[in-house]
């Protein structure tokens, strides 16, 4: 159930993986699997993915035309190597081929699982793998190739590292390719004895072939709208044999199968079914990435893993039973208050044991469903795969590059969370998966500090303060960088405060409390880049100086937003500016001019929507003019009192 991390090997095990299932499976079809559909051909459509898989004789040249004699197959036509009388020295060599046929680039992952004891079999057919792909006309050109180890060597290395990327036709360069061919030889070594006849390796073999978008396409920012698109979720199935007194066990395992990899299931008084009956166990699970938006948990909890299971007879007719099935499987560690819970009707799981430690978890249930995990920790991080008690921890517990999510609301007090700082040399990204952090601290504190590292905050949660003290800011970049792709602020005091850095604002709320503030910018290192934000405050008892504040030489540039539209205030001036005293400041409430200091900010507007506010023309309290407006661009008046700034024709 738990995932496994990424890490990037040669392609000899993805190419391996879509070639043993159908040479094991000896000659009957084979399947893929993305998100929970099965499939019995080579290809895999996902929106606008579109992948297949060729293959050819192995002894000829690799084949450049796709119709005709000696020509590449599709896959899904026939069995790849379709021979099932394997003897010492007997050797078979294809060469494969992955092709994206789509628009789309896409990253996949190949898995394959032996649904089966693995024999000792395994361990006498050598694997050779040559990339790029090239001819082996006979026994001597074989002969001179070193085997990349056995065929039980590349079992076990065939887990979540047999990846590759792929972007479309037409779009190859720079390293990149749209298919991908290498050639695969299997050889029985002579020495192989008697011991090895009449074995098999698996009963089956499932394959499962998953992909998903890479950042490869361009939007109006960058290519990394979808750096987080994950990979669909595992399903794997596993046989067994009805024993005599109606119980069954299952073993399902990821590959490699190990112990953090495997679900164990164990059902007890299976009436529907007869002795020596085989049945199916079709298990899809979910870790926290793709659990979490699957499952509707009650109040604003997450749900931190999920495993789907459906029994089924040898008709394909669903198999109930009036017994207990105990389901053993690994999740996240470091879980705390762990329940096992499910949307429907009929008796719930019951939770057996669970160790933080390991993230062993067992439960039992009366029947199969969806279940989900839930836990009362606040944060988790995908790369360790660990939960942590609070927000603070799991952020201290970053050494350098992590993704933190949270898994609760989320309170800062003086009891806890009170100094989440992210250091240097740490990037951490911030998912706030709709959660809401709220700042419970004394005047003066700052709430969330970025001090030498960078943090990027999306997920659409929140940040609030329910304090009213001064000089507070939600969210503080001393050094280093900050981007907000999607939350929301609302305070009294400050949103965002940058002393020395760069903060880019891509899509936030802002709504400014009695006397709050939007973007406090100080000192000449302060740079703030605003490209989507929605502005607006709450009342009219509004002290503060309003959506931007610019100070001590830092900039502020709008390239887009709105800003209000606002409630009914009593002053007749809902946006103005101070100068002088270092200040330059978009104000939601009066109109001041301030004279003194001579390092004032800049605020540059390219971008946005103001209402009642004309950013070409701010009138001050004592008779001047400001101009806003970036060079190059206009504001034009759209409706009354609204008005909208574009480049200028």
């Amino acid at each position: 159930m738990r995932k496994t991390k990424v890490t990037k090997k040669a392609l000899a095990s993805s190419f391996l993986a879509l070639m043993l299932c159908v040479s094991m499976l000896l000659g009957t079809t084979y399947a893929w699997f993305t998100d929970s559909v099965v499939s019995g051909g080579n290809i895999i459509k996902s929106g606008t993915l579109d992948v297949e898989m060729w293959y050819a004789d192995g002894t000829k040249a690799v084949p450049t035309a796709y119709e005709g004699e000696g020509a590449w197959k599709d896959a899904s036509t026939g069995a790849i190597f379709n021979y099932d009388l394997w003897e010492p020295g007997y050797t078979e060599v294809r060469h494969i081929q992955i092709k994206n046929v789509g628009t789309l680039a896409l990253k996949y992952k190949v898995q394959i699982v032996a649904n089966g004891t693995v024999s000792d079999l395994a361990d006498v057919i050598d694997v050779y793998y040559l990339d790029p792909a090239e001819q082996i006309a006979n026994r001597d050109a074989l002969a001179g190739k070193t085997p990349m180890g056995t065929l039980t060597d590349a079992l076990a290395g065939m887990d979540s590292t047999a990846s590759g990327v792929l972007v479309p036709a037409g779009k190859e360069g720079s390293g990149l390719k749209s298919s991908e061919t290498i050639t695969i030889a299997l050889k029985m070594k002579e020495s192989a004895g008697n011991e090895y006849q009449n074995k098999s390796i698996g009963t089956d073999f499932s394959i499962q072939l998953i992909a998903t978008q890479w950042t490869y396409e361009n939007d109006s920012f960058d290519n990394q709208y979808d750096a987080n698109a994950k990979l669909p979720v595992a399903q794997t199935i596993a046989t067994a044999v009805v024993t005599s007194d109606r119980a069954a066990s299952f073993t399902v395992s990821d590959a490699p199968a190990t112990e953090e990899t495997t679900t164990q299931v164990d059902i007890t008084n299976l009436d529907s079914v007869s002795q020596n009956d085989t049945l199916t166990l079709n298990v899809k699970t979910q870790n926290l990435e793709t659990a979490n938006s699957r499952f509707t948990v009650a109040g604003n909890n997450s749900a931190v893993a999920g495993i789907d299971l459906t029994l089924t007879n040898s008709s394909n007719e669903q198999v109930t039973f009036s017994g207990t099935a105990t389901i053993t499987t690994y999740i996240a560690k470091g879980l705390t208050d762990v329940s096992v819970a499910y949307n429907g009707d009929g008796a719930s799981p019951s939770l057996v044991s669970y160790d933080s430690t390991t993230g062993k978890l067992v439960f039992t249930t009366t029947h199969f469903s969806e279940y989900y995990v839930i836990a009362s920790n606040e944060a988790y991080l995908y790369e360790v795969d660990t939960a942590y008690a609070t927000l603070q921890q799991a952020v201290d517990a970053v050494e350098s590059s992590a993704t933190v999510v949270l898994l609760n609301d989320v309170e800062q007090s003086s009891a806890k969370n009170n100094s989440i700082t992210v250091g240097a040399n740490k990037t951490i990204t911030l998912d706030t998966n709709g959660k809401t952090i709220t700042a419970n601290l004394s005047g003066g504190t700052r709430r969330l500090i970025i001090d030498g590292g960078s943090l990027t905050i999306k997920g659409n949660g929140s940040f609030v303060s329910n304090t009213e003290a001064n000089n507070s800011a939600l969210v503080s970049l001393y050094k280093g960088s900050l981007t907000v792709n999607g939350c929301s602020f609302a305070t009294s005091n400050i949103c965002i405060a940058v002393t020395d850095g760069t903060a880019t604002i891509n899509e936030a709320i802002f709504t400014a409390k009695a006397g709050g503030t939007g973007i406090y910018a100080t000192g000449s290192g302060a740079k703030v880049i605003v490209n989507g934000l929605k502005y607006t405050c709450d009342s009219d008892d509004n002290d503060g100086p309003g959506a931007c504040w610019a100070i001590n030489g830092a900039t502020i540039s709008v390239y887009g937003g709105t800003f209000g539209p606002y409630p009914t205030l009593n002053e007749a001036t809902l946006a103005g500016e101070v100068t002088g005293a270092n200040y330059t400041i978009f104000d939601y409430k009066n109109s001041y001019k301030y004279v003194g200091g001579s390092n004032k900010g800049s605020i540059l507007v390219y971008g946005g929507t103001f209402y009642d506010f004309n950013p070409a023309s701010v009138n001050d309290t004592w008779g001047g003019s400001t101009n806003y407006i970036a060079d190059g661009y206009t504001a034009t008046e759209t409706s009354t009192g609204v008005y909208t700034v574009t480049k200028a024709n």
